[in-house]
């Protein structure tokens, strides 16, 4: 019996390691189909250099699992609807009314172009607003007086937009984490372009430097040098030694944009370091229904309003997030007709 119960188990052990190489082939499948799109949507040059793939890889990797756990770690799934403000917190806190939870779902293109082209009575959406807190005061009472004016603070939401809209909570996390990556990308791109702009300026400047150059040295042998005076409208050695700065300069950024394996490095540095570019905080105040931080032990304690702050470094942009479950009757009307979007010219601009 014993020695049956040591096959079984080399068996199992066998199995384990089969399926365990089968996951890591396609996990590597998977990263190489990622480099080469990282490489297709910035400089497709850096295939030229040397071992580009297994450079990227782990770059590319680390950025995945920063866009990954971006998603994870993103406060929802909440539902939202109009007949739950008043009764729920979050949604209380979110909106300053029912009426704006009704015109956020009611005119968002991206929810009416959804349940126009499926019968899904629900989706899954992220959720954007503008925090902005504001110091307010507010009438507390301590014993049978009155203080007026006690500072507080609030808590303010605004311009909501449902984007990425999906039938399902697993598809609404895989696209967010691909356009994580893509915005990664993007940000990638954006330093490469500035420094090749960067080179075509010092480019331009060296060459009307060295015409100014050549100027002041014909100068230097002609009729005006023997005037008294003339030589006041020239500064010697100034264009000479403003072109040498700019040669180095120039020589500088070409340094770093020269070679593919120049663009090899800034597309690794970008993806080694993601947070740079984009990165997610969570935040939960605890606020009262009208919108204002509390303690604990204040009379009326409200709740703790969860929501991700997500910053976008390139651009020094910051919006809240939360993954949202939306309803088909919240956007369709009882005819079962889709209400149609506002013309864009009425749309409150971000």
């Amino acid at each position: 019996m014993r020695p049956m119960l040591w096959i079984k188990e080399g068996f199992r052990r066998i199995g384990q390691r089969r399926r365990d190489a089968a996951v890591r082939r396609q996990e590597e499948s998977f990263l190489r189909r990622q480099v080469e799109e990282a490489v297709a949507a910035t400089e497709p040059n850096i295939r030229m250099a040397r071992g580009y793939r297994d450079r990227l890889m782990p770059a590319v990797k680390n950025a995945l699992e920063h866009c990954r756990r971006l998603t994870e770690e993103m406060p929802g799934s909440f539902d939202i609807r109009p007949n739950l403000w008043g009764r729920d917190p979050l949604v209380t806190a979110y909106f300053a009314t029912a009426d704006e939870v009704r015109n956020a779902l009611e005119t968002c293109p991206a929810l009416l172009s959804r349940f126009s082209r499926t019968r899904e009575q629900e989706a899954y959406a992220l959720l954007t607003m503008k925090t902005e807190e504001k110091k307010v005061f507010r009438r507390v009472a301590s014993g049978e007086r009155i203080q007026t004016e006690v500072p507080r603070t609030s808590v303010n939401f605004s311009r909501h937009r449902f984007t990425s809209v999906y039938g399902s909570l697993p598809e609404l996390e895989q696209d967010l984490r691909g356009r994580a990556f893509h915005y990664l990308l993007s940000c990638a791109l954006e330093e490469m372009l500035a420094l090749k702009k960067e080179e075509r300026r010092l480019e331009q400047q060296s060459e009307v430097l060295a015409v100014k150059w050549r100027l002041q040295q014909s100068r230097q042998q002609d009729i005006g040098a023997l005037m008294d005076g003339f030589e006041d409208r020239r500064s010697n050695g100034a264009a000479r030694r403003i072109l040498d700065e700019v040669h180095q300069e120039l020589d500088s950024v070409r340094s770093r944009v020269d070679e593919p394996s120049d663009f090899l490095q800034h597309l690794e540095r970008v993806l080694l370091a993601p947070e740079r570019y984009l990165n997610m905080t969570l935040a939960a105040p605890r606020l009262d229904q009208m919108g204002i931080k509390v303690g604990e032990n204040d009379p009326h304690p409200g709740n703790e309003i969860p929501y991700a702050v997500l910053s976008f470094g390139a651009e020094n942009f910051t919006r809240a997030a939360v993954l949202a479950r939306v309803f088909r009757k919240d956007v369709v009307d009882e005819s079962g007709t889709v209400r149609q979007a506002p013309p864009l010219s009425v749309r409150r601009p971000d």
